[in-house]
């Protein structure tokens, strides 16, 4: 069942839920390469844009734990050897996936990114209803 109100009243508008509304619908739709493909065709694959776009903005545990981004070993194990358990692989060794990565940065960050149209909607749907009364 997809709720379409809430029953607790609002006295003023929820200007600070419109506007992280707008936010990530902006972010997902014009910045995100995968949303830029629902928009329109492009001759680049989304795939591979989506994954370099990933790499540089959002947040990874790996990178968080550790607190440095993950290594050109890390990234090759994962992406390519489809490892899922690669973190910290050659990491003392390897240079950096992404210099200069700001990783505590990439949180903030992650808070606007969406995997898909269904997953912003979704999202989107539910801070509606019951961002007002937070």
């Amino acid at each position: 069942m997809i709720p379409l109100k809430d029953d607790n009243p609002t006295i003023r508008p929820a200007v600070i839920t419109f506007l992280i509304i707008a936010a990530c619908v902006v972010v997902y739709f014009f910045i995100q390469p995968a949303g830029q493909g629902t928009v329109q065709r492009q001759s680049v694959d989304v795939a591979t844009r989506e994954t370099v776009f990933d790499l540089r903005h959002a947040a990874i545990a790996c990178e968080i734990v550790h607190d440095r981004p993950l290594t050109v070993d890390e990234v090759k194990a994962t992406y390519i050897g489809h490892d899922t358990t690669a973190c910290g692989v050659g990491a003392p060794n390897s240079p950096p996936g992404v210099p200069g990565k700001a990783v505590l940065l990439a949180v903030l960050y992650s808070m606007f990114l969406h995997g898909s149209v269904l997953h912003i909607g979704g999202n989107m749907l539910f801070l509606w209803i019951f961002g007002n009364n937070v």
